[in-house]
């Protein structure tokens, strides 16, 4: 096992990810297996919430048997050519919870000038009305963008996905944080 300092936004990763193993994950599979009366110590090796930080992309070739790894972005959609097993972090959440799963947002820790918030939101709204050019000038042959960015991808925070992002810091116990964050503009 490799192991080295990890640093605080690592750590808060790494605790994130064992929470919601945990709280969420694990007691899903916990009632599959019951049901399939799989050995309890079978079960703790499958959904041990060891984390080891990748140094590269070659953690990616040891994703099998019972070894998983978070893979995202371009590289989750290359990793569905390869692995067995997929689970989206995103679908599974809305199984588990009804709620949509908050992966990005724009935020600011301090009020944003409105000038600012209408320049964000035409600049976003461009990008949208252009989204045809964007994506065939775009060379990605393992999936489709144009059905990524129009149907996978949501640019405005209404108030179910607030709520799934409320759900979220409270398994982690960050319920709060949530609540401070205003709504404002339309992306």
């Amino acid at each position: 096992m490799i192991t080295f300092e990890l640093s605080e936004e690592q750590q808060i990763a790494q605790s994130t990810m064992r929470e919601f193993a945990q709280n969420v994950l694990r007691p899903i599979a916990q009632k599959s297996d019951k049901e399939a009366k799989a050995d309890r110590d079978a079960l703790d090796a499958i959904w041990s919430t060891e984390i080891i930080q990748a140094q590269d992309e070659s953690y990616r070739q040891e994703i099998k048997d019972t070894t998983a790894g978070l893979v995202i972005g371009d590289r989750a959609l290359e990793q569905r050519k390869i692995s067995t097993f997929i689970y989206d972090l995103g679908s599974e959440w809305r199984a588990i919870t009804g709620l949509p799963f908050v992966f990005a947002a724009w935020v600011s820790t301090k009020p944003l000038p409105p000038d600012f918030i209408r320049l964000f939101d035409e600049a976003n709204g461009l990008g949208l009305e252009h989204i045809d050019e964007i994506v065939a000038s775009t060379a990605f042959d393992i999936y489709d963008l144009k059905k990524y960015y129009t149907l996978h991808l949501s640019y405005h925070l209404d108030e179910r996905k607030r709520r799934g992002m409320e759900r979220f810091l409270q398994i982690i116990g960050q319920g709060d944080e949530c609540s401070r964050l205003p709504v404002t503009g339309n992306t």
